[in-house]
């Protein structure tokens, strides 16, 4: 979480011009992984977008969590103007048309949905399948995305697993969710990318990309 990084160099800082003989040394390794160490006792303490479950806190009795700063999940968007290609597009998309997106429903920039929420700039937007990318690591972004998409239809099971073609995403369940994409459905691409800068680069990188990050 790029806000979580910020204000813990800041507090890291402050910290230690009180305290010069304390060493503290902050590693950005992703919820899943910090959270892994600190239930190992292998950290001091460790952030993450995502609070731990009831199965998580009763398994781990010592652990104390705190909310310290608060930030948001945001959808990032690489599209280019089909006529001027050297002109990046900002687009309008609804609760349904972002849970057809990341459910392989909607899978080309042209789609009706998107479209219809951009009728002044529908000329523009290109024909062009949609790159979608997502967190590689274990990720509380990812789940707090996950969360978003099964409000906004996504098409989340009772029995904890989403299925919809031949894609099997996990939902929240006990543990962070990993999302495991498949690349074949209506030629839709997807791209892994670790951590949440991973996923910012790749979308900036990748023309025709959406991606989730936190901020």
């Amino acid at each position: 979480m790029l806000t979580q990084n910020l204000f813990a160099e800041e507090w890291f800082f402050g910290f230690q011009l009180v305290k010069p003989d304390i060493e503290i040394i902050y590693e950005s390794v992703g919820s899943g992984c910090g959270r892994r160490r600190l239930f190992a006792d292998n950290t001091e303490f460790a952030g993450s977008d995502s609070p731990l479950s009831a199965a998580e806190a009763a398994a781990n009795p010592d652990v104390r969590q705190f909310a310290i700063i608060g930030g948001a999940n945001v959808l990032v968007i690489n599209i280019r103007n089909a006529s001027n290609p050297t002109q990046a597009l900002t687009l309008t998309l609804s609760r349904p048309a972002i849970a057809g997106i990341f459910n392989n429903s909607i899978y080309n920039w042209r789609d009706p949905a998107i479209l219809v929420e951009n009728a002044d700039i529908a000329a523009w937007i290109p024909d062009a399948n949609i790159t979608i990318v997502v967190r590689s690591d274990s990720s509380g972004t990812t789940n707090i995305q996950s969360a978003a998409l099964a409000k906004f239809g996504w098409g989340l099971t009772t029995g904890g697993v989403d299925s919809f073609g031949s894609q099997n995403v996990p939902s929240l369940g006990t543990t962070l969710a990993k999302a495991t994409w498949n690349n074949s459905v209506h030629g839709c691409r997807w791209r892994l990318a670790p951590q949440n800068f991973g996923v910012y680069a790749t979308t900036l990188l990748e023309l025709n990309s959406i991606g989730y990050v936190s901020w």
